[in-house]
């Protein structure tokens, strides 16, 4: 015999397969067992007739597994050299024929015999043979051909979700069923979609080769083998994968493992764990978990309740005739609308009613009072701490007991004319806080004129002195110095002038708050135009930028006149256009986003083309020298408009899609004499949206417009101009609009060399070789790259 410690067992034809697996675990444990001595292990098995293939395979995978693994020499005995043969040399490393044996000898040093089972195996090792053998087994495995290759399919499916998302056409070569062998598939890569579309029908059983057959039920009884086999080594009673949830015991049935040779077992012994030396040692980390949620929750209620105070509103309602009012202080959960429908108290008021009659108009020399009838779930527009006039339908004035008294809290007096007004601001502290702080939540010019009226009677309304000293108060009380001046009350430490002196005192970094209103700012800057201006013998030169035009002012805000320009579609091109007068509107100085291209703030005035009062816009400063100026963002954001309602007018007429997922924003020009020009698009409050990022995944239909809006630029344009990485703005409930995008221009274009980012040729050639089409550019019949 050999020297080195061997293992030797008989294979025959009444042989299972998991015995077979207990012995090559066993040969594995054995030799990871060995001492430096004995540093080689031989598996010895002999096969007897009559020959079983599955046996056979299992002795090749062995000699493979000393290869791939732990270097075991293996011996396999059989009863002619034939039957060896049919093994195949080329199969098996540093092999050689004795005869009717097969010998795999890495080592040649002395050692000890040895007999063993498989309770000593190493959970280490059996995960990495559990790994290694089917990847082993399925080298020498028929490829299918018995299906042909057919066309990819694009859509999904699956009812939820129908989408162009099918991955890649796969051939299916180890299948979790076996009737699957052969069949071609594809998976949709949807995020959570479980689709799959099968092309071809269920390969019959009698159609798959026995060593595909054979390969899958190895791989079904290594599943069955992770499961349920124990680990056998000494002190240890957790199966090896998953790790079990028994608790420890000296009698552990199933740590008894399975073997087909004689073997000692080790005897397993009572497991001991760590315990603390106090049973209440996790009460101190306990309490403060309770503490720091208590405390949690009394922050939220707090802010809760703050912003409740902040949304109430006092409704008045006659809900019968000739009887006094019923009067409500409801809250309103969307803050300055009121739905009569969303609250209980109200809607049980009126037995449940449909319809209502709201005030609309006070009564005036010229005209009556004027009470709309609506629905209760139209919602109302509500300031926070209004009061709302509201009666049951077809009620007359004179069935509304005590209404010229509730009228009379909205009529405003104007002083008299002969009478001198009181200087605003007052002179104490004390007589300006109460309606400052009133005022604080109205932002309408009419109503706070209305208001002004009411808290200072005797004062005339100025509007850029209201403003001024409003931000005075606002200042004071963000530094909690407010209540300091209004408890001096009409002392001279408590006058008005006294605490603006004292805020002139402050330095520079304490200020009044910032204008913080959630604008989004594209990430790149505005670009020139697609089209030179017509009409125009030369082109002018570039205005100066607006940043010191404004600056030095020491309100927050001015009012500017000015007039605005915009660019339509003409015979030859773009053409500008303008209103032809100077509209007067109100320019805030504070930065909502300032950067080194551009800076944005806001204006807000009457729409001079839309005809719509108090319109907000986003004003954009552009800061670059040289002929980057105003102008050409306005224009080449015109020419992206209206190729999108080209776009969209192409997916109604050849599709039916009559919705837009996406909206590119008009752009304006407002221009004020001669130095003066920024760009101007409609203010919008929502999310940033970009083409490119994350946030595609929030709006898949808007992305997939876009990215086909972008192929069908290049195809209208014949491979001339490209948009791209689109900056939008997500708004409520789900409208997307766009406020700038990368303009790509080929040599061809005659003004591609002004287009500020324009990478030209490389930039469209990178285009049709990342693009992927989806289902809008295959219903719009453009050609695929």
């Amino acid at each position: 015999m050999k020297d080195g410690i061997y293992l030797t067992t008989t294979i025959d034809a009444n042989t299972g397969i998991h015995q077979v697996e207990c012995i090559i675990l066993s040969a594995i444990a054995l030799h990871s067992r060995r001492t430096e001595k004995s540093s080689h292990t031989v598996l010895r098995l002999r096969m007897k007739l009559p020959f079983v293939p599955a046996n056979l395979m299992l002795a090749m995978f062995i000699m493979k597994a000393e290869e791939a693994l732990m270097g075991i020499e293996t011996a396999v005995t059989a009863s002619s050299p034939d039957e060896l043969g049919f093994l195949g040399s080329s199969d098996i490393g540093g092999s050689e024929y004795e005869g009717t044996q097969l010998f795999v000898r890495p080592t040649e040093k002395r050692g000890r015999s040895e007999t063993m089972s498989s309770a000593g195996w190493e959970p280490q090792i059996f995960q990495r043979l559990l790994a290694a053998w089917p990847i082993l087994m399925a080298e020498n495995l028929p490829r299918p051909n018995i299906n042909l290759r057919p066309t990819p399919r694009a859509q999904c499916p699956e009812k939820d979700c129908g989408r162009p998302t099918l991955g890649k056409l796969t051939l299916c070569e180890h299948p979790t069923v076996i009737t699957n062998w052969g069949r071609y598939f594809q998976k949709c890569t949807a995020p959570g979609c479980p689709g799959f579309f099968w092309h071809d029908e269920r390969t019959p059983e009698d159609k798959i080769p026995e060593a595909v057959r054979l390969h899958f039920v190895y791989r079904e009884s290594v599943s069955a083998m992770r499961e349920g086999l124990t680990c056998g080594r000494d002190k240890c009673t957790r199966q090896a994968n998953p790790p079990s949830s028994q608790s420890p015991s000296s009698q552990l049935s199933s740590s008894q493992p399975i073997s087909v040779v004689p073997a000692t077992v080790a005897n397993v012994t009572t497991r001991t764990y760590a315990r603390p030396l106090r049973d209440d040692y996790v009460r101190p980390l306990l309490d403060d978990h309770i503490r720091r949620n208590e405390s949690n929750k009394k922050i939220a209620d707090d802010r809760q309740a703050a912003d409740d105070l902040k949304n109430r509103m006092q409704v008045i309602l006659w809900n019968r005739c000739g009887e006094s009012p019923v009067r409500f202080n409801l809250v309103n959960s969307r803050p300055g609308t009121l739905v009569p429908s969303a609250h209980t108290i109200f809607m049980e008021c009126i037995s449940h009613s449909t319809s209502i009659e709201v005030l609309t108009r006070l009564p005036s020399s010229s005209r009556p009072v004027e009470w709309l009838m609506q629905d209760v779930t139209c919602p109302i527009l509500a300031p926070s701490s209004s009061r709302i006039l509201m009666r049951r339908p077809f009620f007359k004035d004179e069935d509304c007991s005590g209404i010229d008294e509730e009228l009379s809290y909205f009529i405003v007096t104007i002083p008299s004319k002969t009478v001198p007004h009181e200087t605003f601001p007052l002179a104490y502290m004390v007589d300006m806080a109460k309606g400052l702080d009133l005022m604080g939540n109205f932002h309408n010019d009419d109503d706070i004129r209305n208001a002004f009226a009411i808290h200072f009677p005797t004062c005339k309304y100025v509007q850029s002195t209201y403003y001024r000293h409003r931000r005075h108060f606002k200042q004071a009380k963000k530094l909690d110095i407010l209540q300091t001046y209004i408890n001096y009350g009409h002392t001279d430490e408590g006058l008005w002038v006294n605490l603006v002196v004292e805020l002139s005192k402050l330095p520079a970094t304490i200020s009044a708050p910032a204008l913080s209103l959630p604008l989004v700012e594209p990430t790149s800057p505005l670009h020139t135009p697609l089209v030179t201006l017509p009409a125009a013998d030369s082109t002018p030169d570039p205005p100066v930028s607006s940043a010191a035009s404004v600056a030095g002012d020491d309100d927050d805000w001015t009012i500017r006149s000015v007039q605005m320009e915009w660019y339509e579609e003409g015979p030859d091109g773009l053409e500008t256009r303008s209103t032809g007068k100077e509209v007067s509107m109100i320019y805030l100085y504070r930065d909502c986003m300032s950067g080194s291209r551009k800076t944005i703030r806001q204006m807000v005035g009457d729409h001079p083309t839309l005809g719509t009062e108090m319109t907000t816009f986003a004003i954009k400063s552009i800061h670059l020298p040289g002929q980057w100026w105003s102008q050409s963002g306005s224009a080449r954001m015109e020419r992206c408009r209206l190729l999108a309602k080209k776009f969209h007018l192409s997916l109604a007429t050849r599709v039916g899609l009559t919705k837009k997922d996406f909206d590119v924003l008009p752009t304006y020009l407002f221009t004020s004499g001669d130095v003066w020009c920024v760009v101007a698009q409609l203010w919008k409050t929502g999310v940033r949206y970009s083409s490119g990022g994350e946030a595609a995944f929030n709006h898949p239909q808007a992305y997939d417009a876009l990215i086909a809006f972008s192929h069908f630029v290049f195809h209208s344009t014949d491979g001339v101009l490209l948009h791209v990485d689109f900056n939008c703005i997500w708004t409520l409930p789900s409208q997307v609009y766009v406020v700038d995008c990368q303009t790509h221009a080929s040599e061809h274009d005659r003004d591609g060399h002004n287009y500020l980012g324009n990478g030209g040729q490389v930039a469209l050639d990178n285009f049709t070789k990342s693009h992927v089409c989806n289902y809008l550019c295959t219903s719009l019949g453009l050609v695929p790259f």
